[in-house]
């Protein structure tokens, strides 16, 4: 049984080719990859290429300063799950540590040896996925997911979702100041800032002047000429009450 902490991938029976897998190995970029994959489609490559044991026998001191016990580590090479995500939970622990000291102005960090770099995180990270490859183990620990997703800058604090969630922001405003103008009230930002429970300063970065005014305007007229209806939220709330949002 696979734990639920852990995400199986397909897995094939099919057996390693030797041959394709030294050619990679021997010249491990991408374009050699996809070259043989695509050649071979068929065939099962091994795509493990990091030191491994020979890394820990030569690092266990950098391992042991950043209080990861160098057995620990060496689990993760038998892919063994339990240990990846120790691991994973450590090197977690050890990146919020860092964040938290820079946040609080300490700086250079990395470079005075008081915090672990991206770089020796992502090289766990290669040779936990590695030791997955390499051990015909494709049970990728949720753990290793966050890891992963965090270093890559998928986490819920990147541009990205940052920016998706102010667009989101955006959208309710005016959608609440066309409300509000619907019911003859008086539309202001204070107002709609205290229904969507945020500072008054952030609905005015986004609507300077009197630009969420207009902009609440103008989606309240496209509505009522796509619904035909005077008032296009009031017949919304009539028939789904728990819609009404502004008071």
């Amino acid at each position: 049984m696979v734990d639920e902490n852990h995400v199986q991938f397909g897995i094939s029976n099919q057996e390693i080719d030797n041959e394709l897998s030294k050619t990679f190995k021997e010249n491990p970029t991408i374009k050699n990859y996809v070259e043989l994959r695509r050649n071979n489609t068929d065939k099962k490559i091994e795509v493990a290429i990091s030191g491994g044991l020979d890394w820990l026998l030569t690092n266990e001191n950098k391992l042991k300063k950043y209080g990861i016990e160098p057995a620990l580590f060496a689990k993760t090479l038998d892919a063994d799950p339990k240990a990846i995500s120790e691991l994973c939970l450590q090197l977690l622990e050890l990146l919020i540590e860092r964040e938290n000291a820079e946040s609080s102005g300490e700086t250079h960090l990395v470079g005075r040896g008081k915090a672990i770099s991206n770089s020796l995180v992502n090289h766990f990270i290669n040779t936990m996925l590695d030791a997955l490859s390499w051990n015909d183990d494709l049970c990728l620990p949720r753990d290793l997911i966050v890891l992963i997703r965090h270093q890559l800058g998928g986490d819920a604090n990147n541009a990205i979702a940052k920016r998706q969630k102010s667009n989101e922001l955006r959208s309710h405003a005016y959608t609440i100041g066309a409300q509000l103008l619907e019911r003859d009230k008086t539309l202001s930002i204070r107002k709609v800032a205290s229904i969507l429970k945020v500072n008054v300063s952030t609905i005015s970065r986004m609507y300077p002047e009197n630009s969420l005014q207009e902009e609440a305007k103008a989606f309240l007229e496209t509505l009522k000429s796509v619904t035909k209806s005077e008032t296009p939220f009031a017949d919304i709330i009539k028939r789904h009450p728990k819609n009404s949002r502004p008071e």
